[in-house]
């Protein structure tokens, strides 16, 4: 009995010194949780191979987010993460389903929902729903004076009801074609901008001083001519 007693005491004192001996990192990692759930479309039916991230609220990213891929009954699973408040979010362009980083409420939403994570927990039963398929904007951007395509330039969208919300991102242009999906159900701000060319705005004449805000109809497809007008 002492001989079985003393093998439990050192076998314990072993498991303690490892985990000292294993420094801060791997404590750490015997904390992290993880978050399941599904990414369901406007009839709750999964929609496959959707990727979804999760973004920490309480402290800035380091490296790449963590994410996934869903299955092909929508389910995903995101496990390795430190213990906080996560938004989720999804995308799947090639159906049309746009990434909902792009325009999000800080607190989190439908589309992005805000999930916290405990420590050694992993938080089910997580459903994202995406109601709506994107705008779509397509066109070309080129020189208003020869017509010749530009190829690169960058684009910012903002929410005409709060301008804090936006985002903004250089792009390519093959060929001038400006091909852009939105998240719909909102009102917004379109502006694009090329070095050597005055900013356009979406509106009548493309300035400033003229631009309008338009409406994004869900699975809607807006076709623009962009001419951006050489700096003088």
């Amino acid at each position: 009995m002492r001989t079985m007693t003393a093998f439990f005491a050192g076998l314990l004192v072993m498991l303690l010194s490892a985990v000292l001996l294993a420094g801060p990192e791997t404590a750490s990692a015997m904390q992290m949780g993880g978050i399941e759930g599904s990414v369901t479309n406007s009839k709750g039916l999964p929609i496959s191979g959707a990727r979804v991230s999760a973004f920490p609220q309480d402290r800035n990213p380091t490296g790449r987010l963590k994410s996934t891929l869903t299955d092909d009954f929508g389910r995903f699973v995101i496990d390795g993460l430190r213990p906080g408040a996560y938004l989720l979010f999804s995308s799947k362009e090639s159906e049309n389903y746009v990434d909902t980083m792009k325009f999000s409420p800080g607190g989190g939403s439908k589309l992005a929902p805000k999930i916290t994570v405990g420590p050694r927990e992993v938080t089910r039963g997580v459903e994202i729903r995406r109601e709506h398929k994107a705008t779509a904007i397509r066109g070309r951007v080129l020189n208003g004076e020869t017509g010749t395509p530009i190829t690169s330039a960058t684009i910012k969208v903002s929410s005409d009801g709060d301008a804090k919300r936006f985002f903004s991102s250089a792009v390519a242009l093959p060929e001038g074609r400006l091909d852009l999906l939105l998240e719909p159900g909102e009102a917004v701000r379109i502006e694009i901008h090329a070095q050597g060319y005055q900013t356009w705005s979406y509106g009548k004449d493309g300035s400033p001083e003229t631009s309008e805000a338009l409406y994004l109809a869900p699975e809607m497809t807006k076709d623009l001519i962009v001419r951006l007008r050489p700096l003088k």
